[in-house]
């Protein structure tokens, strides 16, 4: 079980407040009814109020309480689905996880940083049909076409540079793999926003944009690094930080922002070429993305969280009427 609204479950601190509140009042009234004096008439009081039924209402009460606040918390368990008609453009971001985007000459690394620039553009662009490709030496989709924010966002949050076993860096794999990632069948502009360092191992990059070109596909590339470049962190099987990449000579390997290869790749299909690491701000993209002619991306399927709210709303009201009810059911007898 999650809570859509967590937030919410703080009103729980205020119940061993109110616990205390009535603990305190059953006191004070004990003590009205021994001024009282009059036996007889301590007797009907007590009789009109017993014990057992007011701890019954008590529990009741308090049943409902905890319910309409869990309710307000917004409990989910299951997954619910929804076909929808949808309109947007197509957004394919193809992300560099090779280990060279663990140097950390940008905070907290190179990787970290590209998944929260996707994570605030994606925020802004919401409608749109989204996809992120991961790549190295291969290159796969990681998420198809989705609208849904939300199911991005949680794979994001598992990407590191041990998502892809074959490492190193192959441009051409990222671009043939976002073309194919692409639905070509529908009538809507398509964007493609290469997220990486430039240091490409394998093929000719500029070979391989001729392809975006032809399909008139928007190119952006945000070149993540410094030219002053870092140390290639290398990590154990927990997150430790255990050595630094050497190269067979044990020298120490530093990499450096290729950003000549990618300002050519920009400038060859009128695009853009952005550098985080000299100000730029990347979340301009959205406003670009935006500004495209939306079409037509047909039915998509949306799942989220199944909303059980409507349960514990169910429970305080018969919590409620119960305790409302009890009085008379409890003279009756």
């Amino acid at each position: 079980m999650q809570f859509l609204s967590p937030l919410n479950l703080l009103f729980l601190a205020i119940l061993p407040i109110v616990i205390v509140f009535m603990l305190w009042r059953d006191q004070v009234r004990r003590r009205v009814l021994k001024r009282l004096g009059n036996d007889e008439l301590v007797q009907q009081l007590v009789a009109q109020t017993h014990p057992i039924r007011r701890r019954i209402q008590t529990i009741l009460w308090f049943i409902a309480v905890m319910a309409i606040i869990f309710a307000a918390a917004q409990p989910a368990w299951g997954i619910t689905t929804e076909i929808v008609q949808s309109s947007g453009v197509q957004v394919v971001f193809a992300l560099d996880v090779s280990r060279s985007m663990d140097a950390q000459d940008m905070v907290p690394s190179r990787l970290e940083r590209a998944v929260l620039d996707i994570q605030s553009i994606i925020t802004e662009i919401e409608g749109n049909d989204i996809a992120i490709v991961l790549f190295a030496q291969d290159a796969v989709t990681y998420i198809p076409l989705t609208f849904d924010i939300d199911v991005i966002d949680t794979f994001l949050e598992q990407v590191n540079t041990q998502a892809l076993t074959n490492q190193g860096t192959d441009i051409v794999a990222a671009i043939n793999r976002a073309m194919l990632s692409f639905d070509m069948r529908t009538e809507t502009e398509r964007v493609l926003i290469l997220m990486t360092d430039g240091e490409n191992h394998q093929g000719n990059a500029h070979d391989a944009i001729q392809p975006l070109i032809e399909e008139g596909i928007h190119f952006y590339a945000v070149g993540y690094g410094t030219d002053e470049g870092g140390l290639i962190p290398i990590y154990n099987a927990t997150g430790a930080l255990v050595d630094y990449k050497t190269d067979s000579s044990g020298t120490l390997v530093e990499t450096r922002l290729n950003s000549t290869l990618l300002q050519d790749m920009a400038e060859l299909t009128d695009g853009s070429y952005l550098q985080p690491a000299t100000g730029a701000d990347v979340t301009e993209l959205a406003s670009v993305i935006q500004s495209l002619t939306p079409g037509e991306l047909g039915p998509q399927i949306l799942t989220r969280p199944a909303d059980q709210s409507i349960l514990f709303v169910l429970i305080a009201f018969i919590a409620l009427s119960l305790e409302i009810v009890l009085p008379q059911i409890w003279g009756r007898r």
